[in-house]
């Protein structure tokens, strides 16, 4: 699918692309923060099929003269995200009073990175014009967060929240144990853009959530 979305640019003569990659790219990592060069460690066919863009992505960018962007975006969550996602699934499962299984009882880390931040990360770099045809930037916030700490901040925020029992699952072979990127290449390059708050955006997220009814989309 990605290759035939490039491709199609390449006949109909787009010369600047953007496209996602992942955080998953990475696997686990012994040192942290990963950097952009660090060495790829792909856990998962998902991961894998990010490392396949990305070099598709690269060598179309030297044969055919295209500008092309990657973005390794790391746990983004925030207003009309996916209802797979942790943040949503717990808030569903109060709503709808049902178990909660928590991998690790939570204690792994996720660099969770609010979409509004993405969407102006995305905006300032399309305004910029850069000299080479390939890049790839992490984007993240620099500050992983334990699991089961985020599970506390929603239950926290509400007095009248209804607590559901967590139940641990076993960390699939398959998932990362703890994901923290380095943004400060996507911060030199936008004069050290600053992201938001993550206890802000977490109650940005869930006043949307709680408004728009997401049971019902879901």
């Amino acid at each position: 699918m990605f290759f035939n979305i490039i491709n199609f640019a390449k006949k109909n003569g787009i010369k600047k692309i953007f496209f996602a990659s992942s955080s998953s790219i990475y696997g686990d990592q012994k040192k942290l923060p990963i950097k952009e060069n660090s060495k790829l460690n792909t856990k998962n066919f998902y991961g894998f099929s990010k490392y396949i863009n990305e070099i598709t992505a690269k060598t179309f960018s030297k044969l055919f003269n295209m500008q092309i962007i990657g973005f390794r975006f790391f746990t983004v969550f925030g207003e009309w995200g996916r209802p797979d996602m942790l943040i949503f699934k717990y808030l569903k499962s109060n709503m709808d009073n049902k178990k909660f299984y928590l991998n690790e009882n939570g204690n792994h880390y996720r660099d969770f990175t609010y979409i509004g931040d993405v969407v102006k990360i995305l905006l300032k770099i399309d305004k910029l014009k850069l000299k080479d045809n390939y890049y790839i930037f992490n984007i993240c916030s620099n500050k992983p967060i334990k699991i089961i700490k985020v599970i506390k901040k929603i239950n926290s925020i509400f007095k009248d929240f209804k607590y559901i029992p967590v139940y641990s699952k076993i960390l699939k072979k398959i998932e990362v144990k703890t994901t923290h990127g380095d943004n400060y290449k996507i911060k030199k390059l936008l004069k050290n853009f600053k992201f938001s708050n993550f206890d802000k955006s977490l109650m940005k997220t869930i006043n949307w959530y709680n408004k728009n009814k997401i049971n019902k989309i879901t």
